[in-house]
């Protein structure tokens, strides 16, 4: 979904029309296992949002649903076996995806302000240019 990065990626949704059952609420999406492996990486990109995972997550915040860790039907990672092997192996958690819902209040804010530019329009033409000149003596 995001190319060229080899960070983790967030997405905020934002919105100051907020049906009434939203309004101070926050919805966490906990969706990091829901990818699938590409067949050729693209730079750093090495895996890929299936249309079913962009669906459950679109459902989900549609819904405004609370969902307990799930188990998703996902096949375990498959690990280089080159290399230096470690004496303790791993124990790959399981893949899951969830959604909760919290109060703003929890969070230790009320309020977000997002600053806009200001939009203002301005239309040129001979008539505005004559009206406007003749306000400040031209």
């Amino acid at each position: 979904m995001f190319y060229n990065t080899g960070i983790a990626t967030y997405v905020w949704v934002l919105s100051n029309t907020k049906t009434p059952e939203r309004k101070g609420r926050v919805q966490l999406i906990k969706g990091v296992h829901l990818y699938g492996k590409m067949r050729k990486s693209l730079g750093s990109k090495r895996k890929v949002m299936g249309e079913e995972d962009i669906a459950l997550i679109t459902r989900t915040c549609g819904n405004f649903e609370t969902i307990d860790a799930m188990d998703l039907d996902k096949p375990a990672e498959v690990k280089s076996n080159r290399g230096r092997q470690s004496q303790n192996a791993k124990t790959e958690e399981p893949k899951t995806f969830s959604s909760k819902i919290f109060h703003s209040h929890e969070f230790g804010y009320r309020r977000i302000t997002v600053e806009r530019p200001l939009r203002m329009s301005y239309q040129f033409s001979d008539e505005r240019a004559r009206r406007d000149g003749s306000r400040v003596g031209v």
